[in-house]
């Protein structure tokens, strides 16, 4: 069944329902799923859109750098004319060819911006800031998904990088509340902000998975990094990830409306959480598993599974033990989650049974 035929569907399902004067716009409905499919309709399409907005920013940027990388403030003044082109050019085309272009040049203006903001006042806070604000403006002025998810992603990139640029590795934990709020969030208030208004609906999707890519590099961060000594308290960011676990179950527990079995299903997420409360990775990556099945998004769950795997492993071989003491933490560690997953689907029948 096609996205088509689906609304077709819902909308009978709908006038079913209604009162006789209710009434539905079928064409612009039609109009409007056209549209999407020409666009952005799957995953293949916009790693093409990526690859070649990165492509056309590189040998642009070589161009560049051969012309006037000699002069900081002809790279300003041209680098806001080509972002400023970037948004433009989004305004008045709706052409996926066109996006790559868009991408590119986005790209190609926030990287001659910063380059040329960082030559003119030697400053590495001012120059992130400076990226920081053009993130914030690109996110509010247009609606595009790869622009939005680009801007995202420099948004929290920023961030990190005002963490790591002036050495203050306390604040990384304050960098996974943001991250975990606003994964969780995003993705348990789907069904409001699909219906809260057009400009919400279409930015939320490249929320969506900027939110999930920017959690995933963070976790990255802490598994490569677990034995840094400047990574001070890292358990307390294990903790922010395992309240945003803990959270995200009890709003299955209230979806599924389990009368019985709370208990036990606190008692084992909450002993699998702890048994790892020094590895954030593991954490974050149950998180986003959790997270995925919830709500149904395939690619959440993908990445919660590689993640889980990856994580896993690479904490296990970190660990100063000798490989038979590996080998007997893994086989309780994989028996307690098998245990998890049966008690997890024996309540799950039980539901669908009553």
């Amino acid at each position: 069944m096609n996205n088509l035929q689906i609304v077709d569907h819902f909308i009978a399902s709908i006038e079913r329902k209604s009162k006789p004067d209710f009434t539905i716009d079928n064409e612009k409905f039609e109009k409007e799923i056209s549209k999407d499919s020409q666009t952005y309709s799957g995953l293949g399409i916009k790693i093409l859109s990526v690859c070649g907005g990165l492509l056309g920013s590189l040998l642009f940027l070589g161009f560049v750098t051969l012309s006037i990388s000699e002069s900081p403030t002809a790279t300003f003044i041209f680098g806001l004319i080509v972002l400023g082109g970037a948004v433009l050019l989004d305004k008045i085309s709706n052409s996926t060819v066109l996006d790559a272009v868009c991408i590119g040049a986005f790209l190609s203006g926030c990287t001659l911006l910063g380059y040329s903001i960082n030559q003119m006042t030697d400053s590495a806070n001012l120059t992130i800031f400076s990226l920081l604000v053009i993130a914030v403006a690109t996110v509010a002025s247009t609606e595009n998904y790869m622009l939005n998810l680009f801007g995202l992603l420099m948004f929290n990139s920023c961030l990190f990088a005002f963490i790591e640029t002036n050495n203050v590795n306390i604040l990384i934990h304050f960098l996974t509340a943001f991250l975990c709020i606003g994964f969780v969030i995003i993705n348990l208030v789907e069904h409001k902000a699909l219906v809260r208004s057009i400009s919400v609906n279409k930015r939320y999707p490249p929320f969506r998975i900027g939110f999930l890519v920017s959690l995933s590099v963070l976790l990255i961060y802490f598994a490569i990094y677990f034995a840094k000594p400047s990574f001070p308290y890292r358990w307390v960011s294990s903790l922010i990830i395992m309240a945003a676990t803990i959270y995200n179950i009890s709003s299955i527990i209230d979806f599924l409306k389990l009368k019985t079995g709370q208990f036990i299903i606190y008692i084992f997420a909450i002993t699998i959480l702890a048994s790892v409360i020094f590895a954030p990775s593991i954490c974050g990556a149950i998180l986003i598993l959790i997270v995925g099945i919830h709500v149904g998004h395939r690619l959440t769950i993908v990445f919660g599974i590689v993640a889980l795997f990856y994580f896993v492993g690479q904490f296990y071989y970190d660990l100063q033990y000798t490989l038979l003491t590996k080998s007997i933490i893994m086989i309780c560690t994989g028996a307690l989650l098998l245990v998890a997953a049966y008690i997890f689907n024996r309540q799950i029948r039980s539901y669908d049974k009553d």
